[in-house]
Formats: structure tokens, C-alpha cells, sequence
């Protein structure tokens, strides 16, 4: 799988964000999603990482053998600019996608994860 380049300041970051949010990155016309994939899609700095990294261990109990988490579990929206093929087969089942799209953005037709975060939390 291919790698999305980070960005190294705010203007790359930014221009990398529109890039990826864009209208054209979002059309998931061919992409055919199974029953038994799970999109992982909550808010952003809510636990994506963290739900990809949990998930992918109990359905691979365990395996680390990536070098980001990406490789074993693609992003949806980033899947043009990453050059990933959202239908081929995962080492692993279920599949496993990442989103931060809203739930009516989302392919339908599937499992979701969300996870909630308390915004003030960093507050108290």
C-alpha cells in the first residue's frame, strides 16, 4: 500500500486536508463494500488511531507486522490520493476501513465503530 505524505508544516497540512476532503474523494461509487466490513468514523482526535489499532489487533490477535497503521487498515477518503484499492482483499477479516466522514457521507450496507470523546476532558 502507499503511504500519504505528512505534512512538515500548517500549510501542507492544510492544503493536504483539502486534498483529501475534497467532493471527488468521497464518491464511493466502485467501491463494494461486504456486510461484514467495519468502518471505523468518528469525530477527528477522538480515537481513530487508537480504534483502528485495537480492532485490527483482535481480528489479527495481535499481528504488528505494518509500519503504519494505514497499510492494514485504509482510509476511505484518502483512498485516491494513497493510491489504495478499497476492494482488495485485507490480510485480515473483517476489513477494516478508517472515516472521518459523518454518518450520511458514509458507504451504507456495513458495520460502523464510533467513539466519543469528551471535548473537555484536557478542561478539567
Amino acid at each position: 500500500m502507499s503511504q500519504i505524505k505528512r505534512a512538515t508544516c500548517v500549510e501542507e497540512l492544510l492544503a493536504l486536508l483539502e486534498n483529501v476532503f475534497n467532493d471527488q474523494n468521497t464518491n464511493f461509487d466502485e467501491f463494494k463494500q461486504r456486510p461484514d466490513d467495519i468502518i471505523i468514523s468518528p469525530f477527528a482526535k477522538s480515537g481513530t488511531t487508537w480504534l483502528q489499532q485495537s480492532l485490527h489487533g483482535i481480528r489479527s490477535r495481535g499481528d504488528m507486522n505494518f509500519s503504519e497503521i494505514t497499510d492494514v487498515s485504509p482510509w476511505l477518503e484518502a483512498a485516491k490520493i494513497g493510491d489504495w484499492n478499497l476492494n482488495a482483499e485485507q490480510a485480515f477479516q473483517p476489513r477494516l476501513f478508517k472515516s472521518h466522514l459523518p454518518f450520511n457521507q458514509l458507504p451504507k450496507g456495513t458495520k460502523y465503530v464510533c467513539s466519543l470523546r469528551n471535548p473537555f476532558s484536557q478542561l478539567l
